[in-house]
């Protein structure tokens, strides 16, 4: 059931794109947001964490382990081993 709603969603976006009058700045965006979900899987997957951090924004708000984190304080964590010393 979710696979056939993603892709109903998917079609939907994609016919609303190409009826859209400025078809050519909806094309640009949807190549702007592939090319930087990209950037940030291939930052992910081969542990670039320099490029991973600099992709998000210095005021962005992360989620994990159950808990809000600073991008800065989730730097510090995944740079510095904090994982490491607290096992």
């Amino acid at each position: 059931m979710k696979t056939i709603f993603h892709t109903l969603l998917a079609l939907m976006l994609f016919s609303s794109i190409q009826a859209h009058p400025n078809h050519s700045a909806a094309a640009a965006v949807v190549a702007e947001v592939k090319k930087a979900s990209e950037a940030f899987n291939t930052a992910y997957e081969t542990n670039d964490v320099e490029t991973y951090f600099d992709l998000y924004t210095d005021d962005a708000m992360l989620y994990f382990y159950g808990e809000r984190w600073e991008v800065s304080t989730y730097y510090k964590y995944d740079c510095c081993g904090w994982w490491s010393r607290k096992k």
